[in-house]
């Protein structure tokens, strides 16, 4: 079992140079709840948008990977629910804690269209964990395995390099290979965007 605490844990946070708003929103959130190991990862600004988030998501990951795993990947646009705790105990034969979740693929039946080959699945992994595969959103990832890590680096970089779509779907599409997580109850963090709260503030085996 890991033994996480989040007040330690190596948390990089994706923002572009001019988001200020969100650059302080972040560092509120972060003495709210009390998370201090933070690095800001400066975020790549392309065109289409979901080619500079991919590539930001890319470079965050390989700056992960010199640190070494465990570490937390967060986007600026994040808020926190009650249902954060600052201690978290994972088995460990999990690759990957999603901390923000969504029911987005399989709500909208984007299987399609997103050009993902399968809606969301999810299932009961244990006690405390939902183990899901297709699912989008990487707005709050705690990734713990390397390995898993390196198959989303490859993953993102097929995806947005060469198909020319999003990062989340490129990670949706590996974790059925792996032990990929949420906990069980409503989203730890969410989208604060009007537009994505329904899809990002969610509950999961409940």
């Amino acid at each position: 079992m890991k033994h996480l605490d989040f007040s330690t844990l190596k948390t990089y946070w994706i923002n572009l140079d001019d988001r200020a708003d969100r650059q302080d929103s972040m560092i509120r959130l972060f003495d709210s709840l009390s998370i201090r190991n933070t690095e800001r990862v400066s975020a790549i600004k392309g065109e289409p948008y979901y080619y500079g988030c991919g590539m930001s998501h890319i470079k965050t990951l390989e700056r992960g990977l010199e640190g070494g795993t465990p570490f937390l990947v967060l986007e600026d646009d994040v808020a926190y629910n009650s249902t954060f705790k600052p201690i978290l105990d994972v088995p460990d034969n999990v690759d990957a804690v999603y901390l923000g979740w969504t029911t987005w693929s399989a709500t909208k039946g984007l299987a399609s269209s997103s050009r993902m080959r399968r809606e969301l699945d999810a299932r009961v992994f244990d006690d405390n964990f939902v183990k899901v595969s297709y699912m989008t959103s990487l707005h709050a990832v705690l990734y713990l395995s390397e390995k898993y890590v390196r198959k989303c680096i490859d993953s993102m970089k097929d995806w947005v390099q060469e198909k020319k779509w999003h990062c989340d779907v490129a990670t949706a599409e590996v974790q059925h290979d792996f032990n990929v997580v949420v906990p069980s109850g409503r989203s730890w963090f969410y989208q604060n965007d009007p537009r994505n709260i329904p899809w990002t503030d969610v509950e999961m085996g409940k």
